[in-house]
């Protein structure tokens, strides 16, 4: 390790012609995700299923572009949007939500991936949401909706949206929804109301609305799924079922297998308990769930209980959970028997469970087998672990009770996420992990300080405030390349929670670190210790540190990127213009990304230049990276005093007024900002001087001289021969033009602008 003096640092020595495998990114482009395809296609539609053809005639003669079919589990919206894609002749496309969706990046991958076949999506669209930090804002999203709109009639099926609770990805998706054509169907399957602009959408006539009242089943197709179940029952034996469950498919579906015998169905049994649980749903599925389970050989029975744990079922898993190597077997046998099982892709390969059923098949498993559970998730998470899915791996391993040994897998895990742009997906894996987990692991700790720098959530910052201040050593970390020291050293200096001079310290301190065969944790340290210079007034020092840092960083765009904005915002400040559009140039050759410094840099160029495209730009720019703060404040400082001093530049007041105050009230609580205090205190002069343009009238003036005295209005008239209601009516004009409301704080102001001398005697 180098001696804390020497500035030399690692950039630009051995580290930089090493040719290691960098943990940390290879390229901006990030090769982590790619689309599952069974989410990008509709389940396979059971041969019981019934023709729904009422509702998608109904369906497919709608005028409405957005369709919203609203309804419990188990009313068969699924099975519906199926049968109404398969009906059309207009091409269709189908996104399978879940909560993985709630991350915005993978939301946008899914919806590019989606959209594909249906609308005309430019192919630098995928490129661009590949990137580390995409431009939503600014290319992805206006993109995305320009394809929409100029795509031929086409359905698109968004099924199980209420699981989908980010609002950033509600805000996309209504931008999107307003691009649908006329012919065109945006077709969403959720359990509950959404947090779209329902009312304005309804009284735009762009929407339709389907219950749970639309979707029961009459006595007419009852009697064809029973029919296509194979239970033969009598007339009345069909009304009675269909009022004793309302209509409700799925619950007609399991009263129907629960009575079946053979090949015809004795419905007597179910039929007496559904009389006594009419009108309650839940316990309607419950009790035919059991009944269900009862009419199935016993190894069935409990091979569908101890696979219930699962979200998704292929024979391989079902034999590592179960230990049966007939796995294979019965769950062909699930499926030939329609219990409930869908398929989720082509070759039979991968299943689950309808998920109503699934729940109340753990349920029945946590009653009848609960000393099973634990191994069961154990299994599971042994599984996951060795075909590489660290997320359930995590999950099924907490759901053991075995969550210290998943400690370095979270990490590992949470970081891979994090480094592909999945911040959002990292915190909600974290999330998962209870406290009492955290508290004994300073590598989760530090996880938390990584996720701070993109996610304000108080826990995850009171975590990296523990993790910053642990007792760590040189033991390797989970994630390689740093040891759990220097892991802690860079991560301290990047959150720089206590201000940029402790930051600059710190980072120093990084900067001089040897990290083993990684050199982008030694150019995440360069980075750091370059804007802690540069914040603290340093900025010779910073350029030196970021020209070393630049030949390396090029074997990453996203790092180069970064290191070519740092060195514009640097030139900015000194107004070397000519050098400045030449690291323009090589900056605007490499993808665009969203990061701070880089949307930062090309607001002072579009502000030096007087480009009328200013405000929108700073409108999208702060959009993208307000959704990324985390806990830096410095970095939202600093955006505030750019924005402002860009808005000022090109004569919007107000905008650099707005952008200012936020500045003056993050420094409240940030008191150690280095420069960007100074920055922002020449802004609100600035601002005030600006606001004095507006010249004081002679005899405004002669009343401003009067203030600091003790003069009363009354006596201040006397003196200047009005009347006392004029002297208030100019003292009310003075306030205005100084932005105060007290005659305390018009004196105090107007010494600050130099409107007056010495204290008034």
């Amino acid at each position: 390790m180098r001696e804390a003096g020497d500035e030399s640092g690692p950039i630009g020595g051995t580290v930089g012609g090493r040719q290691s495998k960098d943990r940390r990114s290879v390229d901006a482009r990030m090769p982590g995700f790619a689309p599952l395809p069974t989410k990008l296609r509709p389940p396979h539609v059971p041969p019981a299923a019934v023709p729904r053809e009422a509702l998608i005639d109904r369906l497919r003669w709608t005028p409405e572009p957005l369709v919203i079919l609203e309804a419990p589990a188990g009313y068969g919206k699924s099975t519906l949007l199926t049968q109404w894609a398969t009906a059309i002749e207009a091409p269709s496309a189908w996104l399978q939500l879940d909560t993985s969706e709630n991350d915005p990046l993978v939301l946008l991958r899914y919806l590019t991936a989606a959209l594909e076949p249906v609308a005309p999506i430019d192919p630098k669209l995928s490129a661009l949401l590949h990137l580390r930090a995409p431009p939503v804002e600014e290319h992805i999203l206006p993109g995305l909706a320009a394809a929409v709109a100029a795509a031929s009639p086409f359905l698109l099926v968004l099924d199980d949206a209420h699981l989908l609770h980010s609002g950033t990805c509600w805000r996309y998706l209504a931008l999107l929804l307003d691009e649908v054509p006329d012919g065109a169907h945006v077709a969403i399957g959720a359990r509950h109301e959404l947090p779209l602009p329902l009312a304005r959408l309804r009284a735009a006539g762009r929407l339709a609305v389907l219950h749970a009242d639309d979707l029961r089943m009459g006595a007419a197709e009852a009697r064809s799924l029973l029919d296509a179940i194979g239970c033969a029952i009598d007339e009345d034996a069909v009304d009675g079922l269909v009022e004793a469950t309302e209509g409700w498919p799925i619950g007609l579906s399991l009263a129907a297998l629960a009575g079946r015998g053979g090949h015809a169905c004795d419905i007597g049994p179910p039929m007496d308990g559904l009389r006594r649980l009419h009108g309650d749903q839940r316990d309607i599925a419950a009790y035919l769930t059991s009944e269900v389970l009862h009419r199935q050989p016993d190894q069935l029975q409990y091979f569908m209980m101890q696979t219930a744990i699962l979200d998704q079922l292929s024979a391989p898993l079902c034999r590592a959970v179960t230990g049966r190597n007939d796995a294979h077997v019965l769950l062909t046998g699930l499926v030939r028997k329609n219990l409930f099982v869908v398929a989720l892709d082509d070759r039979d390969e991968w299943f689950r469970y309808h998920h109503l059923f699934g729940e109340l098949l753990r349920a029945e498993l946590e009653r009848e087998h609960p000393a099973d559970v634990s191994e069961l998730h154990r299994r599971a998470a042994a599984w996951y672990q060795a075909h590489g899915d660290g997320d359930r791996a995590v999950r099924h391993g907490l759901a053991a009770g075995d969550g210290p040994a998943f400690v370095d897998l979270a990490a590992r895990t949470c970081d891979a996420h994090f480094l592909s742009g999945r911040s959002e997906t990292a915190h909600r894996l974290f999330d998962s992990l209870p406290d009492s987990l955290i508290e004994d692991s300073p590598a989760l700790q530090l996880t938390a300080a990584q996720l701070a720098v993109s996610v304000a959530d108080d826990r995850v910052i009171r975590w990296a405030r523990a993790g910053i201040a642990a007792a760590v050593g040189d033991e390797p970390s989970p994630l390689g390349g740093a040891s759990m020291h220097q892991w802690q050293l860079v991560y301290r200096a990047v959150l720089g929670l206590d201000g940029v001079t402790r930051m600059r310290e710190d980072a120093a301190v990084a900067y001089q670190l040897e990290f083993a065969d990684d050199p982008s944790w030694s150019l995440l340290a360069a980075r750091v210790y370059a804007r802690a210079l540069y914040m603290t007034g340093a900025s010779r020092k910073a350029e030196q540190v970021l020209r070393k840092a630049l030949p390396v960083s090029t074997h990453d765009r996203g790092e180069e990127s970064y290191v070519l904005a740092l060195l514009i915002l640097v030139a900015a400040d000194q107004d070397r213009w000519d050098e400045i559009m030449e690291l323009d140039a090589r900056l605007s050759e490499l993808a665009a990304l969203q990061e701070g410094p880089i949307l930062l840099a090309r607001t002072r160029i579009l502000a030096h230049r007087g480009d009328p495209a200013l405000p929108a730009y700073v409108e999208r720019a702060a959009r993208d990276l307000e959704a990324n703060l985390g806990a830096l404040h410095y970095n939202a400082l600093h955006n505030a005093v750019v924005f402002a001093e860009a808005l000022l530049e090109h004569g919007d007041a107000e905008a650099a007024e707005a952008w200012t105050a936020r500045a003056e009230a993050i420094l409240r609580r940030y008191p150690d900002a280095g420069i960007l205090r100074g920055r922002t205190v020449r802004l609100r002069e600035a601002l005030e001087r600006r606001r004095m343009t507006d010249p004081l009238t002679p005899t405004e003036q002669r009343v401003l001289e009067l203030l600091p005295s003790r003069l009363t209005a009354a006596q201040m008239a006397a003196r200047l021969f009005v009347t006392t209601n004029t002297v208030k009516t100019h003292m009310r004009h003075l306030y205005t033009k100084l932005g105060v409301t007290t005659r305390a704080d018009a004196v105090e102001r107007s010494h600050e602008l130099g409107l007056l001398g010495q204290p008034y005697e």
